[in-house]
């Protein structure tokens, strides 16, 4: 018959022992195979040989992982972004959503690789204790929670606890971590800019010789491409004031979004300006970027830039001779003006003031043809000087009847804030601070430009100018005359 001391030999995984019978106060180690082994000399090739198969491999993935990880990171932290092609920069922006999921399987499965990792290193080191010194049960059941990613939430054990909510967060971010680092996005590069412009408000700009500044304010003028494109921009604004809508209109190869605001375009490379200025096919940009931008990059800028504006005001007042200024308008046949012309059908009208005009002396007289007689349909401009003002009297007939005015024009410097990304170029003048140009030649050349693209709207049936007018009056009141609206307009 046993008694209460008696013991039980049992074999234990595989290593004979006794056991004895449990009471309260016994210490819980089931796992208990054999005494600790002493701790000998450290030996570098047996621990070596340690991490030959399984072990290795659980290291050399995760140090695979974690040096492209960071080494990723490093390069776009000190390099900047790694910049795609453009070809894959097309797609990604034609296919966000297919994308974005095939970067995030990616980003999947790398996360898989690095928890399959870890879980496959707990599974082995738990076989190791187990054919080793063991381990309590207690420490069992929690690596093994840990190998699965599991919470472990019990007080009595906090450092466990801690170690699973931590894995736990882990393994969570890793997926969004990856997807993160490699799923392509737009990115924002600010790089400062400098440059610089003539100052429009410089009283030495008006003290240069005429010659001196007749290929900038004269010649410039006479080119239809350039005088064109600059009264479109006045029609950009008088739209968008009366309309409310804005208008997209092309100066120099540059597309506008409303009004110009009185400057031409610029950009981040050379001008060919070969189509508008024969003798100088190259501006030189004056705008340099004093940082670095990376190749193949879209771009959009922001300048603060010199602009041009008028105030006006119009008046439906008609001159004559006995007027002052003194307006004189004669008309006649091509046939009796010049018997050599067999042009029985062609009115010649030609408009002339005497007045204080430009230093250019170009704006006293303006002439049209017009076809058939007695339907002559033109809009004919000349002008005066009158201090920091110059006096435009438009003199209509036919369709453009009530058109005739006088206008006075008050030339203004402005600060513009110029927005572009390269194709197109919106501005924000600053009206409230404007300051007035003084007579310089920005004012002439202002006013020659109009003056020359009124003669270069006029045809033998229409003008073009006065075609714009009408078609804004149209726009606001539902019919083609209208002298009160015309006004405002012009």
């Amino acid at each position: 018959m046993l008694g209460e001391t008696s013991e039980h030999s049992v074999p234990f995984l595989g290593y004979p022992g006794s056991v004895s019978e449990p009471t309260l106060n016994d210490y819980e180690k089931p796992f208990h195979a054999q005494a600790p082994r002493p701790r000998g000399r450290f030996n570098l090739r047996a621990f070596l040989w340690k991490l030959t198969g399984w072990p290795g491999i659980v290291i050399a993935g995760q140090i695979l992982l974690q040096l492209a990880m960071w080494s990723f990171f490093a390069i776009v932290r000190t390099k900047g972004p790694i910049l795609l092609r453009l070809e894959a920069v097309a797609w990604v922006q034609k296919h966000p959503h297919t994308a974005t999921f095939c970067f995030t399987q990616i980003s999947t499965i790398l996360a898989a690789t690095s928890s399959l990792l870890f879980s496959f290193g707990i599974r082995h080191s738990i076989a190791l204790h187990m054919h080793g010194d063991g381990m309590s049960l207690g420490s069992f059941l929690s690596t093994i929670k840990i190998a699965s990613r599991g919470l472990i939430l019990d007080p009595r054990k906090r450092r466990w606890s801690t170690m699973s909510i931590v894995i736990f967060l882990l393994t969570g971010v890793q997926t969004s971590g990856w997807a993160s680092l490699l799923t392509p996005q737009a990115i924002l590069v600010d790089t400062p800019l400098t440059g610089h412009e003539l100052d429009l408000t410089n009283p030495q700009l008006g003290k240069m010789d005429i010659d001196t500044l007749r290929p900038c304010v004269v010649d410039s003028t006479l080119l239809r491409s350039f005088a064109v494109g600059r009264t479109e921009s006045g029609y950009a604004r008088a739209n968008e004031d009366f309309n409310h809508s804005s208008t997209t209109y092309s100066l120099m190869d540059q597309l506008f979004y409303g009004s110009s605001a009185g400057i031409l375009p610029t950009g981040l490379g050379d001008l060919n300006s070969s189509t508008w200025f024969p003798d100088i096919p190259i501006i030189p940009s004056t705008i340099n970027v004093t940082g670095s931008i990376p190749d193949g990059l879209s771009y959009n800028y922001t300048l603060h830039r010199q602009g041009f504006t008028a105030n006006v005001s119009c008046q439906p007042e008609q001159l004559n001779a006995n007027t002052t200024p003194s307006m004189y308008l004669q008309s006649d046949t091509v046939r009796e003006w010049n018997s050599g012309y067999n042009l029985g059908n062609v009115t010649w009208t030609r408009l002339t003031l005497t007045c204080e005009t430009d230093p250019y002396d170009l704006h006293n007289a303006s002439v049209a043809y017009t076809a058939p007689p007695g339907s002559q349909n033109y809009m004919l401009m000349v002008a005066c000087t009158s201090g920091d003002s110059y006096k435009l009297i438009f003199q209509s007939a036919g369709m453009y009847a009530t058109m005739s005015a006088v206008c006075t024009i008050t030339p203004l410097v402005v600060n513009v804030t110029a927005y572009s990304d390269g194709t197109m170029v919106s501005v924000s003048p600053n009206y409230e601070e404007a300051i007035l140009e003084g007579g310089g030649p920005a004012g002439i050349s202002a006013v020659t430009m109009i003056y020359n693209m009124m003669g270069l709207s006029q045809t033998s049936v229409t003008n073009i100018v006065g075609d714009e007018l009408s078609t804004l009056v149209h726009q606001w009141t539902g019919n083609y005359a209208d002298a009160d609206i015309a006004l405002a307009f012009m």
